[in-house]
């Protein structure tokens, strides 16, 4: 985690400011350590700052980390350790806690044993069904004024699309990624090591108000409780001339009726396998929301209509190479025509899919 962080953090639990205890670190990147606030301490290892409130830490992989840094931390960082691990060997259990709990163990087997196999994905692998929309709808309005900038991505996992479309070496930017699973975030510190990555809920965010410049989610929202309230954190951390941007899918009336048929046909039509806890968001609760902060909307673009999910699941089993590239340009330009016509009629066929960028202030 680079130094150049620190002041922008908080405390997850309290709000308060974080004194950092590096134990391994070079010039100006920290390895591992403990941070401080109060009485709660948080791990840094393996570049990955731990910031998970009480309510959602994985208490015996905290109490354990800790552990682990006592002896070698000063006597304040001992003294929130000691702290720490006593409130989270009493503390009892909650729905929310075990909601990211679950998400942390899920995502964290996704990543597999061959690390080095999974760094080598992140950084070459091409995606070209959210590379080319997330480009054209979102990144391209940002890139012109994101240098010097914070940008925070909650729900980062390893920060495929950044990485690839938006690398902050390239265009001069603080990174700061949060995901509520470790393994995803340390995944993300390798692939791009210019970037931040913090194992935090998008609930609890531990940054400071008024200092984050730009925010984006990238289907991380319908994996949350409350995606609204994420929202508002994401608001909270917003300068007053901030961006936030997402790209979800959204509620729309359902082609088939529920029941165990259209299971069947999602499940074929998936392109991964997904977590219990996916959804929808409601793209106007959403917009909703931000306004009610002085964010308006800049662009927001619908896509996905039925004729693109069944044709994407074909287009994708071709090599991930430039003529497949060209195949989703042209699907893109098809679901525009779905969208503009025949989804009109009846949003049963689509669209499934939204990006929306708002800006607050001038």
């Amino acid at each position: 985690m680079l130094e150049c962080i620190l002041p922008l953090l908080q405390c997850p639990n309290s709000g308060n400011e974080l004194e950092c205890h590096p134990l391994e670190r070079t010039e100006k990147d920290i390895k591992s350590g403990v941070m401080v606030g109060g009485d709660y301490a948080y791990p840094i290892v393996e570049h990955v700052a731990v910031l998970l409130s009480d309510e959602d830490a994985d208490a015996a992989n905290h109490i354990h980390l800790l552990q682990k840094m006592r002896s070698s931390a000063p006597k304040a960082a001992r003294l929130a350790i000691d702290a720490t691990i006593e409130r989270l060997t009493a503390q009892s259990d909650t729905e929310l806690g075990r909601w990211n709990r679950d998400e942390m163990a899920y995502y964290d087997k996704g990543v597999g044993p061959d690390v080095d196999a999974a760094v080598q994905d992140v950084r070459n692998r091409d995606i070209w069904q959210i590379f080319l929309p997330r480009q054209q709808h979102m990144l391209r309005h940002l890139a012109p004024s994101i240098q010097d900038s914070i940008l925070l991505e909650i729900g980062c996992g390893s920060a495929r699309t950044i990485n690839r479309c938006l690398n902050p070496s390239l265009h001069s930017y603080g990174y700061i990624g949060i995901d509520i699973s470790y393994g995803k975030a340390a995944l993300g510190r390798r692939a791009m090591p210019s970037g931040n990555f913090i194992q935090a809920s998008a609930l609890k965010i531990p940054i400071r108000s008024g200092v984050i410049d730009a925010t984006l989610a990238f289907g991380a929202l319908h994996h949350l409780p409350d995606p609204d309230a994420a929202l508002r954190e994401c608001a909270r951390v917003s300068r007053q001339t901030a961006w936030i941007g997402a790209h979800e899918p959204i509620n729309s009336p359902k082609l088939i009726p529920d029941g165990e048929f259209r299971n069947r046909v999602e499940k074929a039509l998936e392109e991964y396998e997904h977590s219990e806890h996916d959804n929808e968001i409601s793209l106007e609760a959403s917009l909703e929301t931000l306004a009610s902060f002085g964010f308006q909307p800049a662009h927001i673009h619908e896509y996905l209509s039925i004729v693109f999910t069944l044709c994407a699941k074909v287009v994708s089993k071709f090599p991930p190479n430039r003529f497949q590239k060209h195949l989703f340009q042209l699907l893109f330009l098809v679901d525009a025509c779905m969208i503009q016509t025949i989804c009109r009629l009846s949003r049963r066929f689509g669209p499934r899919g939204a990006i929306f960028l708002a800006k607050r202030g001038r």
